[in-house]
C-alpha cells in the first residue's frame, strides 16, 4: 500500500523534491534506473535516484550537485544492509494555503 514520507534535506532538489514536502512512496511499482526511490542502507533511510549497473553495483544518486553519490557493491546490494522500500511517485507541498481576501 502506498504511503507518505516527509522529506528532510535538499539532496533531491534537482528533481523538484524539496525539503519539507511529503513524497508518496509506492512499494508495489517496479523500479528502473533513474527512478527516485525511498531506500534503506545500513539502517538509514533516504530518497535518492536509483542506478543499478550490469555488475550488480548500485548507485544512490542525489539530484543536487552539492551532494555525492553513494556506491554500494554488488554483494552489499543483495544483503540485508540494503533495501528498496519503494518508488517515489509524487511529491506534495505541505504549505498551508493562505486565506482569500
Amino acid at each position: 500500500m502506498p504511503f507518505f514520507v516527509p522529506v528532510e534535506g535538499n539532496s533531491m532538489t534537482g528533481v523538484e523534491i524539496e525539503d519539507g514536502e511529503l513524497v508518496l512512496v509506492n512499494p508495489n511499482v517496479d523500479v528502473i534506473n533513474g527512478n527516485p526511490v525511498y531506500v534503506e542502507w545500513r539502517g538509514a533511510r533516504s530518497i535518492k535516484g536509483f542506478m543499478q549497473y550490469p555488475d550488480g553495483r548500485v548507485e544512490l544518486r542525489p539530484a543536487n550537485a552539492n551532494y555525492q553519490a553513494v556506491y554500494i557493491d554488488a554483494e552489499d546490494a543483495l544483503s540485508d544492509k540494503f533495501r528498496i522500500i519503494g518508488k517515489v511517485v509524487k511529491s506534495v507541498s505541505i504549505n498551508t494555503p493562505k486565506n482569500v481576501v
